[in-house]
């Protein structure tokens, strides 16, 4: 199963959030493209998101 699956996998069965997804993509297992694949939304940096500045 390749990380993509993987991921892809956890997302649907709601085991993990879209932010764990984008630490995936932070740390170079998954690709932007494969975040909005995963998700559905448009990849945003995390300095980018509004949603975690605090």
């Amino acid at each position: 199963m390749t990380d993509f699956e993987k991921w892809n996998l956890y997302f649907q069965k709601k085991w993990c959030t879209a932010d764990m997804v984008c630490q995936v993509v932070e740390l170079g297992r998954l690709s932007p493209e494969q975040y909005e694949t995963i998700t559905g939304d448009p990849y945003l940096k995390p300095e980018d998101n509004i949603k975690t500045k605090k």
